[in-house]
């Protein structure tokens, strides 16, 4: 797994270090029924934490975190404390105490290191921002066979690697850090899904103008890629292998026409017979018809262009207005509330639209062994509130937005593009029915982290043409 060239430093070198706690209930052996209610209720209501007791009151009175085995609490340096858990069907709320509830994943590393080396790294990893091309750079360097990281807000780097890869090095892998840039460390699968149906139908996502003045419409490049293998069902796509890519090569697929695209705006929705000459002037990818997703892609996005004018599109009543600028993905790291929301359009009517409370737990960072460049995205799960569990249907239907369902205004920030199983394991039965039972996209059999790739910089400083609805008079 790793470099036997690379050189690692003998001593951990960062002046300060993030910290892991463990958080401890308190003794409430001789409190009354009625005293632990009262307290229950004021934990469920709390909003701020203040100091080391408010945090272990929380932990031992708010139902979410007094019913766990294990609960902790990581810092980063400059940054205030978030929440994190090892069990999963605890990502029913999206914070506690005024602070982000993230989850942990359980480390996975060489079961025959007997021997737990220095933090390789030179500087250290905040969750909460982007890593640098150069962290990048050595992370890939010292760690060869792996195929992505993603970086936790919980303070936990996860290596997604082949199957047959994983395999070996936690058999056979001698060689393993204790923590990497601070963090905590471990392996597992690499795995996507593609959120995209494979058939030519699609919502597109937002009406941009561009520097140059040019009007387009975003979708999803996924979606206009007619693949060897489409059985219109949504299905696992990892990395094809070396032997089916030197067959096969890279192809580059553009299409010019695309039939049956929904296309929502004011009043009307093009029905699914009617052809719509759809340009794309301009593919951020370059997919192969035989290769499956995600090979090629580096941001599943296309704008689209029509002779014929671009529709409207009006911001659904009793949604929030979209700004004209795009949010950093920053802004979504530290817990900052962000909701998703796509609008479901039919024949002849656009009809109104869904939105769904979100939580970014990760940003992840993937690439192809062959190729330099890396693709970065953001992950995100949904809040449980009622039935509103599902997934979008489309990659580019689902727009992830800063700020609440309920704000005025609202910024976007991505949209959605693949989904990836939540790293889950050793549950007990009991506890795996709890979380199926409202897990997301429980039609797939997957606990799925929906994902959305960062926007390219001639998109983000794109400006967003969306309307507001007409007043009902």
């Amino acid at each position: 797994m790793t470099n036997p060239k690379a050189s690692f430093p003998t001593r951990p070198i960062l002046k300060y270090l993030p910290e892991h706690e463990y958080v401890e209930k308190l003794d409430i052996g001789s409190m009354t029924e009625e005293a632990i209610a009262a307290n229950t209720t004021k934990a469920m209501s709390a909003e701020t934490v203040t100091n080391d007791i408010t945090c272990k009151f929380l932990r031992t009175f708010h139902p979410t975190l007094a019913r766990l085995d294990t609960v902790g609490a990581f810092t980063y340096p400059g940054n205030d404390f978030v929440w994190f858990v090892f069990d999963p069907s605890a990502l029913q709320v999206r914070s506690i105490g005024g602070r982000p509830l993230y989850f942990m994943p359980m480390p996975i590393s060489p079961i025959h290191n007997y021997h737990i080396a220095s933090d390789p790294l030179w500087c250290g990893i905040d969750p909460t921002k982007e890593a640098s091309e150069a962290t990048i750079k050595d992370i890939r360097t010292i760690f060869p066979l792996c195929k992505s990281i993603t970086i936790y807000c919980s303070g936990f780097i996860g290596f997604g690697m082949s199957r047959d890869d994983l395999f070996e090095n936690v058999y056979t892998g001698l060689y393993w850090p204790g923590t990497l840039g601070g963090l905590r460390v471990g392996l597992g699968e690499y795995c996507v899904v593609s959120a995209t149906a494979k058939t030519r139908e699609s919502s597109v996502g937002l009406r941009l103008r561009l520097s140059d003045g040019l009007e387009c419409i975003s979708g999803a490049t996924s979606a206009l890629v007619t693949s060897s293998s489409c059985d219109g069902k949504h299905e696992e796509r990892g990395c094809a292998r070396k032997t089916f890519r030197k067959r096969y090569g890279l192809v580059d697929w553009f299409i010019n026409m695309v039939t049956g695209i929904w296309i929502f705006g004011k009043r009307m929705c093009l029905p699914d017979k009617v052809i719509l000459p759809e340009t794309v002037i301009r593919s951020f990818d370059r997919p192969s018809r035989f290769i499956p997703y995600p090979y090629g892609y580096m941001h599943n996005l296309a704008l689209l262009t029509t002779p014929n004018g671009l529709p409207a599109m009006t911001t659904p009543p009793g949604m929030p207005a979209l700004e004209r600028s795009f949010a950093a993905p920053e802004s979504a790291l530290d817990g900052n509330p962000v909701f998703a929301y796509d609008n479901e359009a039919h024949n002849n009517e656009a009809s109104g639209g869904t939105t769904r409370e979100e939580i970014v737990e990760a940003i992840r960072y993937d690439w192809e062994t062959s190729s330099k460049e890396t693709r970065r995205s953001l992950l995100w799960r949904t809040v449980p509130v009622e039935q509103s569990l599902a997934s979008s249907k489309h990659a580019s239907g689902s727009v992830l937005c800063l700020g609440k369902p309920a704000d005025s205004s609202a910024k976007a920030i991505c949209f959605q593009s693949f989904e990836c199983p939540i790293p889950v394991r050793r549950l007990t039965l009991a506890k795996y029915l709890e979380f199926r039972d409202w897990a997301d996209c429980p039609g797939r059999g997957k606990w799925c982290y929906k994902g959305g790739f960062l926007l390219p910089k001639e998109v983000m400083e794109a400006e967003i043409i969306v309307d507001r609805p007409e007043p009902v008079s």
